[in-house]
């Protein structure tokens, strides 16, 4: 069901408008004649006002551009702002949930004997009740910058879960969708907890900080958890990539090698099966680039006991995330590691391997510092990061990336 209000200078402008729109299937549920009065020049402006619905099972009829004064009704949920940005404040949103209730209302009191002959039109003012809590669900979802193909899914998870009578707040619709990530949300094994030897490559585009990454982890296997181990470098084509992880192992003490490739890589691992962890660093390619997913292949081929862990960065743009997911997946990944979370206020891209893909999450990666800008992922954790309300009121919900626990 799609409900619009149409203003045109006559009754019957208004209805050719309704039709050019939806066509002759569309339900009148209202005409009334308005006027509005400028308030800078005082001159009062007559027109007839309809509100008119159609089915969506309707084709609706391609709409023809509109003179300005034919605004959208204000039960049509915005569109989300270019680049995830912030909607309207929430005072405008609640004022125009008023304006839809103050119309139900109306409408429901001024057609009762229409409505109750015509299903159609008691089904658009059954359609319009609704229509409120889901734009204010829209809001919350757009301001925190979540894609827009996962606001369907996450608005009828937000209903489903309300309390009977419960107001649609936007305190209401975070604790929901808290809950809701608390429940679908997958964590990975982390290494110093693995049972058995860690045997991880860490890929991913260039710039996500894998470098970093595998330091920080291999910084809590052997300072914290008292494990033996080695670290590998495939990064020879970077300027300085081998140095980086060289000069973290001398920091923390343990032994480094370089393979040249994936043969190379094998007889690595070999010398080092008895050890407790063997960490290997790649090279930072497009992962769209042919040869780079020829290398992946091979190194897993060679190497049966490796599995990836997927460094994937909050910067990266959702459609850009998407992307390199679906490249990763086919491998033998155990672990998603979110990264440079101290460079982006806006996390509602990571919806989508956190809710969309549902992908184990093992790691955040809050900062520079090793081992210290390193949070072990969980469920609670990633419902604090991801709902993280940008503009609010909330000290909480503003909080810094740190104070993820």
């Amino acid at each position: 069901m799609k409900i619009k209000r149409f203003q045109a200078e006559t009754a019957q402008g208004a209805l050719e408008e309704v039709r050019r729109a939806f066509g002759p299937e569309a339900v009148i549920l209202d005409t009334r004649r308005r006027q509005k009065t400028d308030a800078v020049t005082g001159r009062v402006r007559r027109f007839v006002e309809v509100v008119a619905a159609v089915d969506f099972d309707v084709e609706p009829r391609p709409e023809r551009p509109r003179p300005e004064r034919n605004r959208q009704a204000a039960w049509e949920a915005p569109a989300a702002p270019d680049g995830g940005s912030s909607g309207a404040p929430w005072a405008a949103i609640a004022a125009e949930l008023h304006e839809l209730r103050a119309l139900v209302k109306e409408l429901a009191g001024a057609r009762p004997a229409e409505a109750a002959a015509d299903p159609r039109a008691a089904k658009a003012l059954a359609h319009l009740e609704r229509s409120a809590p889901l734009l204010a669900i829209h809001q919350v979802l757009t301001d925190l910058g979540v894609p827009a193909g996962l606001h369907r899914r996450l608005a009828a998870e937000v209903l489903n879960g309300l309390a009977p009578g419960r107001p649609v707040t936007r305190e209401a619709v975070l604790d929901r969708l808290h809950d809701y990530i608390g429940r679908v949300a997958s964590v990975a094994p982390r290494a110093e907890r693995a049972a058995g030897p860690c045997r991880w490559v860490f890929v991913g585009p260039t710039g996500v900080g894998k470098t970093t990454t595998l330091a920080k982890i291999a910084a809590r296997l052997a300072l914290q958890a008292h494990r033996r181990g080695v670290l590998v470098s495939l990064d020879t084509y970077r300027l300085g990539g081998v140095e980086q992880l060289r000069r973290y192992a001398a920091l923390m003490e343990i032994p480094m090698e370089v393979a040249h490739g994936a043969g190379d890589l094998r007889s690595v691992m070999d010398r080092h099966a008895d050890k407790d962890f063997v960490l290997v660093d790649t090279t930072g390619r497009s992962p769209r680039d042919p040869r780079h997913r020829g290398e992946m292949a091979e190194i897993f081929g060679s190497v049966p006991s490796l599995q990836a862990q997927v460094v994937l960065s909050a910067t990266t743009k959702e459609e850009d995330l998407r992307s390199v997911i679906d490249i990763y997946r086919p491998y033998p990944v155990s672990g998603w590691i979110l990264s440079k979370l101290d460079e982006t206020r806006s996390y509602g891209s990571l919806c989508t391997p956190v809710l969309e893909y549902r992908l184990p999450i093992s790691y955040l990666a809050t900062g520079q510092r090793v081992p210290e800008d390193l949070r072990s992922a969980s469920r609670r954790n990633l419902a604090r990061l991801l709902l993280r309300w940008r503009g609010g009121s909330d000290p909480q919900r503003r909080a810094g990336v740190k104070e993820i626990a």
